[in-house]
């Protein structure tokens, strides 16, 4: 499998990564790290787009950038500091952050939230890793891990379907929370089965009536 896009934190901002890219033809995004160079680049820069991400006033700009064997696109993106001390470099009082690509036809506040999406897919193998046992693999060949990570993907997918379920009901629940927390506020309730009419009826201690009703449901 070739992917279409990487994006990848700073350690990975090494002129022989990006070369490898570039290369095979795939699209890129790396937090670069801050240097002179970027610093007196992005001081010279004349137009500064503003914009709002996750909150956060932002001016963004952009400017052409050889690193490596071939020439990428810088987007770099400023805030004003707390300190207020001036750089002695971009002779202003703001903080400086850099991505560098290769991919020369999205806009660059679309390359920030982009990048910063990257944050979204770590979390998502944090659960797995975590709640999921992804980080222990039961057997010794690939294939067999294989199929234990796609079933533990899955198993991940009907438990937000299930926690978005109960949220509604329980207090103290949402549709971001983590199973140690569903653990605690709904499988940790004691419980006692009877038999009447041929069924079994699961008697549930607590006085929430809500997920009395939903457990009987489903």
């Amino acid at each position: 499998m070739k992917p279409k896009y990487a994006r990848m934190d700073c350690g990975s901002y090494i002129k022989e990564v990006t070369d490898y890219f570039q290369e095979e033809r795939i699209l890129f995004s790396i937090r670069a790290s801050s240097s002179e160079t970027l610093l007196l680049s992005a001081g010279n820069c004349d137009h500064w787009e503003k914009c709002r991400i996750n909150n956060q006033d932002l001016e963004v700009s952009s400017f052409k950038y050889i690193f490596g064997k071939h020439e990428h696109r810088i987007v770099v993106y400023r805030t004003i500091t707390n300190k207020g001390q001036l750089s002695a470099f971009t002779k202003d009082a703001k903080k400086y952050m850099f991505l560098i690509t290769n991919d020369k036809v999205i806009s660059n506040e679309e390359a920030i939230r982009f990048y910063n999406n990257r944050g979204n897919s770590e979390r998502v193998f944090d659960i797995q890793n975590n709640d999921f046992n992804w980080k222990k693999m039961p057997h010794s060949s690939v294939e067999e891990n294989t199929v234990f990570l796609i079933i533990r993907a899955i198993i991940h997918i009907m438990y937000r379907w299930l926690v978005a379920l109960f949220s509604s009901v329980v207090e103290g629940l949402d549709k971001e929370s983590r199973i140690k927390k569903f653990t605690f506020r709904v499988i940790n309730i004691v419980a006692k089965f009877t038999t009447s009419g041929r069924q079994q009826i699961m008697h549930l201690s607590t006085s929430n009536l809500r997920l009395i009703h939903l457990t009987h449901q489903t």
